[in-house]
């Protein structure tokens, strides 16, 4: 069998690994943020000078990297992505030289790649230190449990020291560029060894050998499939490559420079696309895969319908997070309302004072003033209530109006099939903002506040609520009528029917000789009898 090329493998490898995601070149001085993406540094520097902020919003996963001091240059720079930049080019310098295969360039690019400097095998579930070298997480784990007394995880490379997680070396940053290289390699390889075999026609059931590969159709055909290709309106623009020119390298399985197709190949079924997904599981699954997704816990359903029920999913939660921002906002507006009301009510209590206190003679004047300081100090403790649910009810908006943009520009050129791994943490961001506390409201002081206290004189508070002191039998009588807010009187003798300390209460029933009253600190529905003689007006 002839040997492939390894022309389309570096290619592939280059366009996947080593190309900046904002210029879409290969990187130049690769600078690495928090979130272990990587960018050329020019990008960066352009990037900030459009938007400048004291941190760095990632282009791709959104996360913040404070600004070093010294500006981006002082970024660390990515060992794994370097290395690999100078292998690929030993490589390409390898195979114009001496003609190496495909499967050699792989295997050293794996070698010198994809080895734990500890154990000298193909990395496992690789962490990275603060310095950016790589290891093992069972290595990482061996060499702490080797040396228990040190506080820090020393780098068994540079020695450069790294903090020790709360919960141990599972919480390191997690390399996300090795794992993708891992994958590359492995699809690259599972590509190699298919060209390396007689390559059988997906088409038809006859199981002859395939002359050609539909990059549209992504399916390998046999001559008599290619010719019916060619002739079927359906098919006949769909662009096409020779088995001999994928061996040789004159053409990739890739179409208009993308590497990758929409649908992901499944890592434990290289050969099998990923087209179900479990929604017990948050995971999309190949066809042999849901033999492990059988039980009744688990639920299967078509990936195109997985991601029409998760943009219903998340939708309906967008809109429950809207509804909730505008109960928030309508809460705040009652609040503004009702802070403006209190003060309103503060003054109209001095202008009340004040007008009473003009209409007395002068030796009256500081008592006028006395009062009004009382009633401001009195006053003020009801003021901070506003304040702080005020604070607070700001505080949770601005939450989530916080949450609800993250999730609208999370979603902002997402693929379909990217939505459904952002699935869990946009729901998560959803939920966050759904989670805040709502603070309960509060009333203005009324007649009954200024009662209860011990600050206030019965003259002071008739005063400031305007009660009719002087009033005649006859115009109590006509004032008891249904509806009327009453409070006990000067003639009262029933104890504490009106509550302890005395509430206010309100006139069911009145005739022309006793009113039926019913009390706020009483039974439900329990009504008590007496003569308007007995009762004040309650003003507000």
């Amino acid at each position: 069998m002839d040997e492939v090329s390894s022309v389309p493998v570096l290619d592939n490898i280059r366009k996947t690994q080593l190309q900046c995601l904002i210029c879409y070149s290969q990187y130049i001085n690769p600078k690495t943020l928090t979130c272990e993406h990587s960018f050329c540094k020019n990008c960066l520097e352009e990037m900030m000078e459009a938007h400048p902020t004291k941190s760095i919003s990632c282009p791709v996963c959104r996360r913040e990297t404070s600004l070093p001091e010294e500006g981006i240059d002082d970024l660390p720079k990515s060992f794994s992505l370097i290395s690999l930049m100078e292998t690929i080019a030993e490589q390409q310098r390898l195979v114009e030289h001496h003609g190496l295969n495909g499967q050699t360039v792989l295997d050293n690019i794996s070698k010198a790649q994809l080895e734990c400097p500890i154990c000298y095998s193909q990395y496992i579930n690789p962490k990275t230190l603060t310095c950016k070298h790589n290891f093992c997480q069972n290595c990482l784990e061996e060499m702490r449990t080797a040396h228990p007394l040190e506080e820090n995880i020393i780098c068994p490379i540079c020695r450069k020291e790294t903090s020790s997680p709360e919960a141990g070396i599972y919480d390191l940053t997690q390399s996300l560029f090795l794992i993708n290289l891992m994958e590359t390699i492995a699809e690259q390889q599972q590509l190699v060894r298919r060209l390396q075999t007689k390559i059988i026609c997906q088409d038809c059931d006859e199981e002859d050998e395939a002359v050609s590969y539909c990059l549209d159709c992504q399916e390998f055909l046999c001559e008599v499939c290619d010719n019916a290709h060619q002739r079927s309106k359906r098919t006949k623009s769909h662009e096409k490559a020779s088995i001999d020119h994928l061996r040789s390298g004159k053409a990739s399985f890739k179409k208009n420079s993308q590497l990758l197709t929409n649908v992901p190949k499944c890592g434990t079924h290289p050969n099998q696309n990923k087209i179900f997904y479990c929604q017990r599981c948050f995971i999309m699954i190949c066809a042999s895969c849901t033999q492990d997704h059988r039980n009744p816990y688990h639920e299967l359903v078509g990936l195109s319908q997985a991601i029409e029920s998760s943009n219903d999913i998340i939708n309906d939660r967008v809109e429950q997070v809207e509804k909730c921002l505008q109960r928030f906002t309508k809460k705040r507006e009652l609040l503004d309302m009702l802070s403006t009301e209190h003060q309103e009510r503060i003054k109209q209590k001095h202008k009340i004072i004040t007008d009473d206190a003009d209409r007395k003679v002068a030796e009256l004047r500081k008592e006028e003033q006395k009062l009004k300081d009382k009633v401001t100090r009195f006053c003020y403790e009801k003021g901070k209530e506003f304040k702080k649910i005020m604070a607070s009810n700001c505080i949770n908006e601005k939450k989530i109006k916080q949450q609800l943009e993250k999730v609208t520009n999370d979603k902002k050129g997402v693929q379909e099939i990217d939505l459904l791994k952002m699935q869990k943490s946009l729901m998560q961001d959803l939920k966050d903002a759904l989670d805040v506390d709502n603070p309960t409201g509060c009333v203005c002081l009324n007649f009954k506040d200024f009662k209860e206290s011990s600050d206030f004189t019965d003259e002071e508070i008739y005063l400031m609520f305007g009660q009719k002191r002087n009033m005649t039998d006859s115009e109590v009588s006509d004032g008891m009528k249904v509806g009327t807010w009453v409070v006990r009187g000067k003639k009262w003798h029933w104890g504490a029917q009106d509550g302890d300390p005395p509430g206010e209460g309100v006139i069911r029933r009145s005739n022309d000789w006793d009113v039926r009253v019913g009390w706020d600190e009483g039974p439900a529905g329990h009504l008590d009898r007496y003569s308007p003689e007995d009762l004040d007006f309650a003003w507000p």
